[in-house]
């Protein structure tokens, strides 16, 4: 099957902010990804301070409704096979790298695609899923580029498990991309920061092609995932009012080997009338729960 490179960048589940940034509104058109370059990208700097001013408002992403819709089973190959071309990730976090412990403050260093508007949102969350931290930097730029910045944090505890969420939104405020990674938050000490993880996509969507017309009811799609967390993967079908008119649930076997599984599934969806919808593809984890991976495309769903 034809390589697809990966899409564009996503929020997670919501949280209660205790910090929570404020976005600058700014509407960019939605950016093209490239292939990552051989050569390192220089930085670059967003429109206004690395740390925005605080808001007290975040929209929701994700219908709950999804969670309660009915799972069908995929069908998915046991064992991996390798992918026809290997794919950068929308969303590659070169710093911290996984399992890196970490005092405040964190910094975070990523290479991306901004959102429709210019916007990326950088969260953490402590080991029981509370939000530590919210962050919305805005960009001028809709080009790929690294990202440089710093999140401060308290913890009561010694240390506690958490995890840095990286997440981009379309002008609808629809989840383009996420990416994450697990660290060892420390009150005190020392950061002792790893090498960054595999930067290749971790779920490479090959059908449906992007904007392409589906009509019938239902939407096969299909591609690889590299298993991780829980190994439970979710497909969403989302309209332009962020509700989820398709939906679909299932799992994915435990590799033999460091690789990509693949998978294809049919999703039945309802719409009344010719509708744009976004197509997601995420990961979860129920260790700190939400989305550790997501990736998307645009797609018209007609009856």
């Amino acid at each position: 099957m034809p390589a697809t490179q990966a899409p564009s960048v996503t929020q997670p589940d919501p949280f209660l902010p205790t910090n929570i940034a404020q976005t600058i509104q700014a509407v960019i058109p939605t950016p093209t990804l490239t292939v990552e370059p051989t050569s390192a990208p220089q930085p670059s700097l967003p429109t206004d301070t690395p740390i925005p001013t605080l808001s007290a408002t975040q929209e929701t992403p994700f219908p709950e409704s999804a969670e309660n819709s009915e799972s069908p089973t995929a069908e998915v190959t046991a064992s991996p096979v390798p992918i026809p071309t290997q794919t950068y990730a929308a969303i590659q976090i070169l710093s911290p790298g996984p399992a890196s412990k970490v005092t405040s403050p964190i910094r975070v260093n990523a290479y991306l695609t901004p959102g429709d508007k210019g916007h990326i949102q950088i969260e953490l969350l402590g080991e029981d899923g509370r939000l530590l931290v919210r962050k919305i930097l805005t960009y001028i730029t809709p080009t790929r580029l690294q990202m440089i910045s710093e999140l401060e944090f308290e913890i009561s505890a010694a240390g506690e498990l958490g995890r840095l969420i990286i997440s981009t939104t379309d002008k609808e405020g629809r989840p383009i991309a996420v990416a994450s990674v697990d660290l060892l938050l420390l009150s005190l000490g020392e950061s002792d920061i790893t090498p960054s993880g595999d930067r290749l996509d971790r779920i490479i969507i090959q059908e449906p092609a992007p904007r392409t017309l589906i009509q019938g009811g239902n939407l096969r799609v299909s591609g690889f995932i590299r298993p991780s967390g829980e190994k439970s993967v979710w497909i969403e079908l989302i309209n332009a009012k962020k509700i989820t008119v398709g939906y679909h649930q299932f799992t994915i076997p435990e590799p033999q080997e460091t690789g990509h599984t693949p998978f294809s599934v049919e999703v039945p969806y309802t719409v009344s009338e010719t509708t744009w919808v976004r197509l997601t593809v995420s990961q979860r984890d129920g260790r700190i729960p939400g989305i550790i991976n997501l990736s998307s495309r645009e797609v018209l769903l007609s009856p």
